[in-house]
């Protein structure tokens, strides 16, 4: 995040923009959809996990929050659909996360 303060007016206004930032389509959705797919094939079978444990480093933190968000409805639609025979959704965390489990 790098924060940026500007005066207009004598009223300082800060702006924060997102260095990593890039708005995801639906082919950068399937990509990230293909890698952790991928790394959740290394799991244990009824291992659980969050969707942000499939990144490695700091590939999960350079997106910006809305793509995050955005991409995690994609792969819960895509568990549901498609992935019910690798991954199943086990429920929620109290952040309203959602947990899978590998089968």
């Amino acid at each position: 995040m790098i924060p940026k303060v500007s005066r207009s007016d004598d009223i300082p206004t800060i702006t924060i923009t997102y260095k990593y930032s890039e708005l995801l389509d639906s082919e950068g959705f399937k990509k990230l959809c293909d890698q952790a797919i991928t790394e959740a094939m290394k799991l244990e079978p009824d291992e659980c996990f969050l969707l942000q444990d499939l990144f490695v480093g700091q590939l999960w933190k350079k997106l910006h929050p809305g793509d995050r968000k955005s991409f995690g409805r994609f792969f819960s639609f895509y568990v549901q659909d498609k992935g019910s025979k690798i991954i199943k959704l086990a429920g929620r965390t109290r952040q309203n996360q959602s947990v899978y489990c590998k089968k």
